[in-house]
């Protein structure tokens, strides 16, 4: 690209003396503050708006914090009433979602937090790849200065029960805690799926008033993320976990749906 910097000035001058701009600028002097004023005569309580709308302006700045607290306020609900559109057992609706915004009882989850990744992450350090564990132990350690955690529970225990019950209950709060993962996902807004804090439930029960008879499903972090460079995560492929009329018959053909209602399995 050629440089044109040392003509600047000329070709500014040429510029500036075309004719239809000079028209555009003489308007711009004249016309605007013209029509300005004669809007105002027409519209006697102008002063009175005016006054209006810098003190509201003046309001909504001194008070920024509060009206940003409602709004995210907002967009969570919001996303949580997205995600109570996934299934649940019996469509019973036993499902809860305790959102902590108080910065002592986050704190407070971010020390059981820690004390369980000690506990279960660290002497594991093995299992996990360089990445993955070291991003577990960021979130541990920092997990305090999240803004925002949401425990999504569910009404009863299944700890001595049956499969069929314990199915049940967790069928009944996982399909959304992860519709509000992606909720989250779709406004903006990070989060990740953790279940360390389970090892001491009681005690996050306990900080937090969540009855005893309520499981805690996860724990799940939130925040505005930055960046843009989202991509698919690495895991094993599909054809290789998918079987086909056994267990372990990796080569089926696909089955004919036709005919399936679309309403198969609600």
């Amino acid at each position: 690209m050629e440089s044109t910097s040392r003509a600047f000035k000329s070709n500014a001058r040429r510029a500036l003396a075309d004719p239809t701009l000079q028209t555009a600028l003489g308007m711009a002097k004249t016309g605007f503050p013209l029509k300005r004023l004669h809007a105002i005569e027409r519209l006697p309580e102008f002063e009175a708006l005016r006054e209006e709308g810098k003190r509201i302006k003046n309001h909504t700045l001194a008070h920024l914090d509060f009206y940003l607290e409602e709004f995210e306020r907002k967009v969570i609900e919001q996303c949580i009433d997205v995600a109570l559109q996934a299934p649940n057992g019996g469509n019973l609706g036993r499902y809860h979602f305790v959102v902590v915004t108080d910065p002592a009882k986050r704190a407070g989850l971010a020390e059981v937090y820690r004390k369980a990744a000690a506990e279960f992450l660290l002497p594991r350090r093995e299992t996990y790849g360089p990445r993955i564990f070291a991003s577990s132990v960021y979130l541990a350690e920092h997990l305090h200065e999240v803004p925002v955690h949401i425990i999504p529970c569910i009404e009863g225990r299944a700890e001595q029960a049956g499969p069929l019950a314990q199915a049940n209950k967790y069928g009944s709060i996982l399909p959304a805690t992860w519709s509000l993962m992606l909720a989250l996902r779709a406004r903006g807004l990070g989060s990740a799926w953790t279940t360390l804090h389970i090892l001491y439930e009681k005690e996050v029960a306990a900080l937090l008033g969540i009855p005893e008879d309520c499981t805690q499903a996860a724990l799940l972090p939130v925040a505005y993320f930055t960046g843009t460079d989202f991509k698919p995560a690495k895991r094993v492929p599909g054809h290789e976990r998918t079987y086909w009329d056994a267990w372990g018959q990796t080569n089926g053909g696909g089955g004919d749906c036709s005919g399936v209602s679309g309403d198969a399995g609600r």
